[in-house]
Parts: structure tokens; sequence; C-alpha cells
């Protein structure tokens, strides 16, 4: 079996273990909630059941990656994640528009939702002032993109 020769570490966001050598914790699923237009929370809750039930059944974690598109869908999709996910359960929160991603730090921190927060993401695209937002409300882990998606 393939392993890496350098030490690997191993975050522990809320339970869930990610990284380590090939084979010695199981494959975290990412699974995207609410890319397309208004978030539908009612279909949502079904997804959201039917990806931890198939975690439970298959042993592989899942963290909801959850897109927020817009700033008046923070507070809805926050709501959405208090009431629904376990309460210890990370989730990932992804958005691409700079001011809503620390319109949303600001929310996950006075929420205390931070400590199961995964950023997603920190890319060549980041702005000074989600630097200063990141550094102000720090959460669990951050997703780093390490290649400049306009280099062609």
């Amino acid at each position: 079996m393939f392993s890496f020769t350098k030490k690997q570490k191993i975050l522990d966001i809320s339970g869930i273990h990610i990284g380590g050598q090939p084979g010695e914790y199981p494959t975290v699923l990412f699974g995207g909630m609410f890319f397309k237009g208004e978030p539908k929370l009612d279909e949502g809750k079904e997804q959201l059941k039917k990806m931890l039930m198939l975690s439970r059944l298959t042993g592989n974690p899942a963290i909801p990656d959850f897109f927020i598109r817009k700033e008046s869908y923070i507070e809805k999709i926050l709501d959405f994640i208090e009431s629904t996910l376990p309460k210890k359960h990370p989730f990932s929160i992804d958005i691409t528009v700079p001011s809503i991603k620390i319109k949303t730090l600001e929310h996950l921190h006075r929420r205390s939702l931070l400590s199961r927060t995964i950023y997603n993401s920190i890319h060549i695209g980041v702005t000074e002032e989600e630097r200063k937002a990141l550094k102000k409300y720090t959460p669990a882990a951050a997703i780093v993109v390490a290649f400049n998606p306009k280099d062609k």
C-alpha cells in the first residue's frame, strides 16, 4: 500500500479525523448544499439526513459544504445549520464573494460556531480585509487552494 515518507498531520475537527497515512482513517466526504438558486431548506433537510445516514452505513465521515451566494442567505443558512446539523458536527462554508465571507465569519463568531467551521477556501484572490477577518474570527480549519486559477 502507498504511504508518505514524511510524517503526516491529522486534524481532528469535532471528532472527524482528516489526514494521516492512506488508510489510517476513512476518506472524508464533503457534500455540497445550496449551490443553485435560493436555498430550499426542506430539500436540504432531506439531503442532509441522507448524507448522515450514508456516512453511518459506510463508515466514511461526511461533512456538509454550505454554499452561501448572497448576504441575505447568511442568517437563513446558519439557522439551518444550528437547527438541523447535530450539535458538534463540523461543516464547511463555501463562499466566493470576499465581503460575504467576512460577514459570515462575523455571524459564525456571534453564534459560537467557529470551532466546527471549515473555511472553504483561502486562495490567491484573498483580500486584505478577508485576512484580517480570518485572524479575528479564526475557524477550526481552512482549505488552502495552492494554485492560481487565472494562470494559463
